[in-house]
């Protein structure tokens, strides 16, 4: 009855994967382009730490973005990367807000932050429905 994942839960899949891998890739290939463009300051002037910490962010999007690809998502894949991803919004605040490295682009990062967690959401709900269903029927979803 159930080949694969319903359309909705795959596709919020693969739209998490391309987002993810998209920012990391941009951080990859431009990092100093994109430091300036999200620094007020060159970062490595005020604090050492947050040139590490922006290097940090394309590798986390990165991996993200592999584990999205290759993983078989199930209601509790959906949630524990929603769960992973609240970090980056603290992250991003102490960018932006405490140590004021960040401009007001780091809002741009924290709307896509904010894209990506509802599609964990919609996925959550899409894949907990298609969870319910096969137990109802009393099918192994695995």
């Amino acid at each position: 009855m159930f080949k694969e994942y319903p359309r909705p839960a795959r596709l919020t899949q693969l739209l998490l994967a391309t987002g993810f891998l998209s920012f990391g890739a941009a951080w990859l290939a431009s990092p100093d382009h994109l430091a300036t463009l999200f620094s007020r300051e060159q970062p490595a002037a005020v604090y050492p730490i947050v040139t590490l910490a922006l290097s940090f962010l394309g590798i986390q999007a990165l991996a993200f973005g592999i584990f999205a690809l290759v993983l078989r998502f199930s209601s509790a894949t959906f949630a524990a990367f929603g769960i992973a991803m609240l970090p980056l919004f603290l992250a991003d605040y102490w960018l932006y807000q405490v140590t004021g490295a960040f401009n007001e682009m780091a809002l741009v990062h924290i709307g896509g932050l904010s894209a990506m967690l509802a599609m964990c959401t919609h996925g959550f709900r899409v894949m907990r429905e298609r969870e319910q269903a096969i137990e109802e029927l009393g099918l192994n979803p695995f």
